[in-house]
C-alpha cells in the first residue's frame, strides 16, 4: 500500500517520514512474530571443537589472451581448534589453448574442489562451515550435475557423523519469508529490519533435496558488528539447530559474519591474484623468444585488474 504524504518542505517531509518508521517496522515485525515466529539465542550453547571453514574463490572472468585464455582457482581449508588456527591452501590454472574458457566451467570446478576438501576434513570435524549455499544454483556447464552430487553427498556424510554442516550466504535476495507474510521485500531486508541483537528466525528449506534432508534457512542478528542479518542453511540432526546460531553469532567479526569465514574469504581471495603474477613472468620469459605476442590481451583495452568471485 502507498502512502501519499502532503508536505510543506523538504524538513517536512524528512519528519513525517521518519516519524512514520518505528510504526512500520513494529508492523513489520508483529507480521513475522505472528506467522514465522521470533527466537531468542541459547548464548551458553557450547563450543566445538575443531570447526573448519572452507572456501573457493577464482576471478570473474577469464584473462583472454591472444594465445590462450587463463583463469585460477583457489580454495582453502581453516581448522580452529583450542584457540589456534591452521591453513591448507590449494591452487589450480585452468588454461585454454587456443581458445577461450568458459566462466560457468570455471565456477562449476570451483565448486566441486570446494566440495572435494570439505569432504576430506568431515570426519574430523565437529563443526563444517563453507562460505556460499550448500547446494548452489546450476548453471550450464556439464560439471553442475557433479557439483550437486558432491554437495548433497557432503550433506549426508555431515549427518551420518552427527556434525553441523553450515553454509553462510553473504548475499541473498530469496523472498521465502517474504512471500509468508505477503510482503514485497527481500528476506534478509525483513530480518534486518525486524531482528534485534541475539535473536533469529528459523524455517524449513525452500529447497526440495535439501528440506528432506532436514536442513533448515535461518537468519540471525550476530552480537556484534554490523547489524545486518546473516543467512545460515543449516543441516544438523544431533545438534540443535539453536546451539549451531548461538555459536555463529557470538564468534561475528567486525562484518557481523562469523570471523572464520571473513578469514578464509580473504585467504583465497588472497591466491587468486597470482594470475597476474603468472601473466606477468609469461610475458618477460615469451619475450627473450619473441613470443610474447602469444600472451598480449585479446582486447587491447583490457585491464590487467583482477576481480575476484
Amino acid at each position: 500500500m502507498v502512502d501519499v504524504i502532503e508536505f510543506n518542505d523538504v524538513w517536512d517531509a524528512v519528519d513525517k517520514i521518519a516519524d512514520r518508521l518505528p510504526f512500520v517496522s513494529g508492523k513489520l515485525r508483529s507480521l513475522v512474530e505472528e506467522r514465522v515466529g521470533i527466537k531468542k539465542l541459547e548464548i551458553q550453547a557450547s563450543s566445538p571443537d575443531p570447526v573448519y571453514a572452507v572456501d573457493s574463490a577464482f576471478p570473474s572472468s577469464p584473462l583472454d589472451l591472444v594465445g590462450m585464455s587463463m583463469s585460477i582457482i583457489a580454495v582453502a581449508v581453516v581448522m580452529y581448534s583450542h584457540g589456534k588456527t591452521n591453513v591448507k591452501r590449494s591452487r589450480k590454472m585452468l588454461v585454454e589453448f587456443l581458445g577461450e574458457l568458459d566462466q560457468d566451467y570455471v565456477a562449476a570446478l570451483a565448486r566441486i574442489e570446494e566440495r572435494r576438501h570439505a569432504l576430506s576434513v568431515v570426519d574430523n570435524a565437529e563443526m563444517l562451515v563453507i562460505d556460499g549455499e550448500i547446494l548452489p544454483r546450476r548453471g550450464s556447464s556439464d560439471l553442475w550435475p557433479s557439483v550437486e552430487q558432491l554437495s548433497i553427498m557432503l550433506v549426508k556424510e555431515a549427518i551420518r557423523r552427527g556434525i553441523p554442516l553450515v553454509g553462510v550466504l553473504k548475499r541473498s535476495y530469496s523472498r521465502h519469508i517474504a512471500n509468508i507474510i505477503n510482503v514485497s521485500l527481500s528476506d534478509k531486508a525483513i530480518a534486518s529490519l525486524v531482528l534485534r541483537r541475539g535473536e533469529y528466525i528459523e524455517v524449513k528449506h525452500n529447497q526440495g533435496q535439501l528440506a528432506k534432508l532436514g536442513c533448515k534457512i535461518v537468519f540471525y542478528k550476530p552480537l556484534r558488528g554490523l547489524a545486518e542479518a546473516v543467512k545460515l542453511e543449516i543441516c544438523s540432526r544431533a545438534v540443535p539447530v539453536e546451539d549451531v546460531v548461538a555459536v555463529l553469532a557470538r564468534e561475528a567479526g567486525p562484518t557481523g559474519l562469523p570471523w572464520l569465514i571473513d578469514l578464509v574469504d580473504s585467504i583465497v581471495k588472497k591466491e587468486v591474484v597470482h594470475i597476474n603474477a603468472v601473466h606477468g613472468l609469461l610475458l618477460a620469459r615469451l619475450a627473450r623468444a619473441r613470443r610474447h605476442s602469444l600472451v598480449y590481451h585479446a582486447n587491447p583495452q583490457e585491464k590487467s585488474r583482477t576481480r575476484l568471485l
